[in-house]
């Protein structure tokens, strides 16, 4: 039999105790085929009696309002809550605290969608609200956790995948009831990924208390509830085992005599508690069989699992959530890695160091498609030919001092001739009827045309 199969019929074996004690069921309510069959105002709801349901804000009375098929204040608490609710961050996450109200009622809001989550908390064993009911709400990205606590009962934790309303049923205990609560991967991969998710926000979240035996978790813990977390590798790849354990008021020795020590696979447990929020401990197995035979470092390396990063101990344990890889990301060498856009080859061509080169649809450069020669140039992903343009003369300038030349259209002077022995090049105004030269000299056109519109700005031979 493979570890895997071991360890999975151990833990099925071992579940004892259980009380009706899930958000999912527990001791169902009374049985009902109508409204007939249930006492004075409470109505037959999917065949149990209920005394709170509703349909819509009509089945509520006064201002209350029908949230979750449960009628709340107007103002979108319960009525008669009995105080308010406090939030504080630990770890990136919202965790919100409140007391039940009079009907075991309290709304919270979730902090990332603003939806309403409305818990209900009963007694499992009279259906009734349970008033005064401490209740934290662990707002976490990809799972949502509720810890129930009151007095005379056995505390509750249960982690759920996504944000809506639960009921709950609490036992009313004695020193001999303990409740055990069973995640398997395999079961119910949703509430498993979302306890997963938690643990790895907790372990982040958490102060590390080191490695303990099961000697030493009976003799020196005081945890009415804890956090059992088994993690392994058999033959279909990962698996995993989460434990909720809780019990009234005995410490961990109690739970030994229960018989629950004794069903634990691991000799050694990482633990981390809570800093300065109120939260069940963690204790993570370890695959050594003391504390004293190896030394885990905590936080020693990273690696991807689950498409997300994950710190990992000396001893290759994963820890908590580094991040999570985005939905356009895969998780490669403990990184996220976007993943490769589906583009096309050869998609068109663009121009690069005068010469035409392929680009895929992307707009990544791939190979070159064409070279152009000395005689063109690239244009719009094309060789064009070069074009010579056609020059002519436009009048007549000074090519230097002692000489005269043509200007062309090109901007390009060309020398015409020499001045006459004893002559230098002027630019004059000239007649442009009779070449009359004024003997006035000029820089531009326009200063020949204040004086006479037929005149422009030539080169001319003249007397130095």
């Amino acid at each position: 039999m493979s570890l895997r199969a071991k360890v999975l019929s151990l833990f099925a074996a071992s579940v004892f105790a259980l009380s009706g004690c899930s958000a999912q069921g527990g001791s169902s309510l009374s049985a009902c085929a109508s409204d007939n069959d249930c006492p004075g105002e409470q109505l037959c709801v999917n065949h149990h009696c209920s005394g709170d349901w509703c349909g819509n804000d009509y089945d509520c009375s006064g201002d209350d309002l029908c949230v979750n098929n449960h009628c709340v204040g107007s103002s979108g608490a319960p009525s008669g809550s009995p105080g308010s609710i406090s939030e504080s961050y630990h770890g990136g996450i919202s965790i919100k605290t409140g007391t039940t109200d009079l009907e075991g009622r309290l709304l919270f809001k979730d902090a990332q969608t603003g939806d309403d989550v409305l818990v209900t908390v009963r007694d499992s064993n009279t259906h009734k609200g349970l008033e005064k009911t401490s209740v934290n709400f662990f707002d976490g990205n990809g799972f949502e956790g509720f810890l129930l606590q009151k007095q005379g009962y056995v505390g509750h934790f249960e982690v759920f995948p996504h944000n809506s309303g639960h009921d709950f049923n609490l036992v009313s205990g004695n020193f001999k009831q303990l409740t055990v609560f069973d995640y398997y991967h395999d079961e119910n991969p949703g509430t498993f990924d979302a306890f997963y998710n938690f643990l790895g926000w907790a372990k982040n979240s958490y102060i590390y208390r080191g490695c303990m035996t099961k000697e030493e978790l009976v003799k020196g813990r005081e945890d009415t509830m804890a956090v059992f977390s088994y993690a392994f590798t058999g033959n279909a790849g990962l698996g995993g085992l989460i434990k909720v354990v809780a019990t009234v008021l005995d410490k961990i020795l109690g739970w030994e005599e229960k018989g629950f020590i004794d069903t634990m696979p691991y000799d050694t447990y990482d633990v981390y508690d809570p800093l300065n929020f109120t939260a069940p401990p963690i204790l993570e197995g370890r695959a050594e069989k003391t504390c004293g035979g190896q030394t885990c470092t905590s936080h020693a390396s990273q690696e991807c699992s689950r498409n997300s990063v994950y710190w990992k101990n000396s001893c290759g344990q994963l820890e908590g959530i580094v991040y999570n890889c985005g939905s356009n990301q895969y998780c490669q060498n403990a990184n996220c890695v976007d993943n490769k856009p589906n583009c096309t080859s050869h998609d068109s061509t663009t121009c690069s160091n005068g010469d035409v080169y392929w680009q895929d649809s992307c707009g990544k450069l791939e190979g070159i498609a064409q070279s152009c020669g000395s005689n063109q140039y690239c244009e719009s992903g094309m060789c064009v030919d070069k074009v010579e343009p056609v020059c002519t003369p436009v009048g007549e300038v000074c090519y230097n001092l002692d000489s005269l030349g043509v200007l062309d259209s090109c901007d390009h002077i060309t020398k015409s001739k020499d001045c006459p022995s004893g002559e230098s090049c002027f630019k004059q105004c000239v007649s442009t009827q009779d070449g009359t030269v004024s003997g006035v000299k000029c820089s531009e056109d326009y200063q020949c045309g204040i004086i006479d519109s037929y005149q422009v700005c030539k080169g001319v031979c003249g007397p130095k």
